[in-house]
């Protein structure tokens, strides 16, 4: 439950703390599109309220509810943040992953694959729910550092010298 759910995030650049409470309610399948209020906001305002477009594949991560109450259940029963973080560090140990991974880089990875592959600043920062790209520009030192290999890839400049 937890894999799927950090699986989730990674393709939605949800926190912890949103995916916990997501209930089947902020899931629309018809529409194809995940809206939720964010809960790590300092003013409840339009920008704590995310619309994120959802695809095939995320819909089958979020599966179809037990019972007919959408409002109330939860997509994911993962329980509390140290039993996650517990369970993620184990996931990742087993993996062979040898790098200290968080619940946080569901969320960071999400915004520096979107920038990596093209996506607009703007587009990126809407997706996170951030107020501004003030909050997103954290995210493109990664994408900085693919211009310098992407120039290295080219190659040396030899010429023969007359």
């Amino acid at each position: 439950e937890m894999q799927r759910a950090f699986i989730f995030c990674l393709f939605t650049g949800l926190r912890w703390c949103d995916v916990e409470l997501l209930t089947y309610a902020n899931v629309d399948p018809m529409t194809k599109t995940l809206r939720f209020q964010q809960k790590k906001v300092r003013n409840v305002s339009s920008r704590s309220w995310v619309t994120t477009p959802l695809t095939d594949d995320m819909l089958a991560l979020v599966g179809e509810p037990i019972t007919n109450d959408r409002s109330t259940e939860l997509v994911f029963k993962i329980g509390p943040y140290v039993s996650c973080n517990l369970q993620l560090k184990k996931w990742v140990a087993e993996a062979g992953i040898r790098k200290n991974i968080s619940w946080h880089c569901s969320r960071h990875s999400f915004a520096v694959n979107l920038l990596s592959n093209g996506a607009n600043i703007k587009t990126v920062a809407d997706l996170m729910g951030h107020s501004s790209i003030t909050m997103t520009e954290k995210y493109l030192h990664v994408v900085d550092s693919l211009k310098q290999d992407a120039i290295n890839s080219l190659g040396s400049i030899s010429y023969a010298m007359p």
